[in-house]
């Protein structure tokens, strides 16, 4: 049981107990004065009344106030539910951007790798291409100088022709 309820329940023991005590004296038959008129009543049954007045608007006014903090807890509940959807969907997006992004990184850079492929194949075709030129006219020019080396052997071993 809870505290407050626990102190409502002893209270209400309390008076009701007292009212019983004392029930001779509060019966009594009074006059109490309204400012405009004079009244004849039991102070007991006055004190009563007023008491079951203030509990009843006590009651009410806890009610209203448990009622106020339900309905403010749902609506609450219900905008942190939606603020936790949108949450969700912005951070899905932002995967689903991602991905995309990455994908699309992915196909430019595959893109940008066989275009340097392909320029590297061609720069290895003409190096080979030079290569084998050089090689050629490296080649020419080693024959030219074997031969003339072999024509100069060759006059230097024939006898002169004049003696």
């Amino acid at each position: 049981m809870k505290t407050v309820t626990l102190i409502f329940i002893l209270l209400l023991a309390a008076i009701g107990t007292f009212v019983a005590v004392n029930w001779d004296l509060l019966s009594v038959p009074a006059s109490f004065s309204l400012v405009v008129t004079t009244v004849q009543a039991r102070p007991g049954m006055v004190i009563l009344g007023v008491m079951s007045v203030l509990a009843a608007v006590f009651l009410i006014s806890l009610a209203y106030i448990q009622t106020s903090a339900l309905l403010e807890a749902r609506r609450s509940s219900l905008e942190l539910t939606r603020q936790r959807q949108l949450a969700d969907d912005a951070e899905a997006s932002r995967f689903t951007n991602l991905g995309t992004r990455v994908e699309r990184d992915f196909v430019v850079l595959g893109e940008k790798i066989a275009a340097a492929e392909a320029a590297l194949r061609i720069r290895i075709d003409e190096a080979r291409q030079e290569l084998r030129t050089t090689t050629e006219q490296t080649g020419n020019t080693i024959a030219a100088q074997v031969g003339e080396l072999d024509d100069r052997l060759t006059r230097a071993q024939r006898p002169p022709s004049g003696s």
